[in-house]
């Protein structure tokens, strides 16, 4: 989240808002300790602890989350702490999840900054464009495997499953005789499929895991950095090598001399 703060602080600074002061949790109880609970300032405790702690569900809409914000916005006006609207701007950005965050940083970029009706437009659009991305990728593929295999009675010695691995760093590749499914759904429904077998081949293409605390959907479905998709590219060549190896000789040494190579290929000395 340190990213998603200074982008907002950016955000500030580049539109040059002169925002209004908005105390924070902490120091309304400060305050409250102070001067015996007044009843007025345990109502703002109470409407600020709402308005700070607002976020957009995983799986919310943003029409919803909107909503909620706007309400929270009456009700602080009802107690006489109305926040000016480049304020409501910045604090309905800080309401997204972190899987927004290429969008935050796109309207940093801007030379002006959204009003507030604007950015409700926006994140209704981008939630369309998230939404269409989510619903044309191929995420059934890899589970058309194991029906596929089964109807055509395909051995499993002779599938060969390709797949996506966040245990191994981005562009590392591993070709296996047989494994678990290491917690991939992809690879689990395949392995469910073929009545739980782990004896088939599969060539692991490691992307790297996701950062710290940043979602791991996001993480997936962000795009891949320049130098990421160098290494991508670089990787599925070998790929293609490995793979002829493995057609013409098995599994022999040279499929372990492969596995080494690519476990080390990015080790400096």
């Amino acid at each position: 989240m340190l990213a998603r703060h200074i982008v907002l602080v950016a955000m500030h600074d580049s539109y040059t808002w002169e925002c209004e002061s908005i105390q924070n949790t902490k120091g309304i109880h400060e305050r409250l300790e102070k001067e015996f609970a007044d009843p007025s300032l345990v109502k703002k405790t109470l409407a600020m602890k709402k308005y700070n702690d607002l976020k957009l569900p995983e799986r919310g809409k943003i029409a919803d989350n909107v909503h909620a914000f706007r309400a929270l916005v009456r009700e602080l006006e009802a107690i006489h702490m109305r926040p000016n609207e480049p304020m409501q701007v910045l604090h309905l950005l800080n309401t997204l999840l972190v899987s927004w965050d290429v969008f935050v940083a796109s309207l940093a970029a801007r030379e002006t900054a959204p009003r507030l009706e604007e950015l409700v437009t926006l994140l209704k659009a981008e939630e369309e464009r998230k939404n269409a991305h989510n619903a044309a990728a191929p995420k059934d593929v890899v589970h058309m495997v194991g029906p596929l295999a089964v109807y055509y009675q395909v051995p499993l010695r002779h599938i060969l499953l390709i797949y996506d691995e966040m245990s191994l760093p981005n562009g590392v590749l591993r070709l296996q005789a047989k494994g678990g499914h290491g917690y991939h759904n992809g690879m689990k429904s395949v392995m469910d499929q073929l009545d739980n077998s782990r004896e088939f081949p599969r060539l692991s293409i490691g992307i790297g895991n996701h950062p710290g605390t940043m979602d791991m959907r996001a993480y997936l479905l962000q795009k891949f950095s320049a130098e990421e998709r160098e290494q991508i590219n670089a990787a599925l060549k070998q790929g293609v090598e490995g793979v002829r190896s493995l057609v013409f000789k098995g599994f022999d040494d040279s499929i372990n001399r492969f596995n080494l190579r690519q476990k080390y290929k990015y080790h400096k000395v």
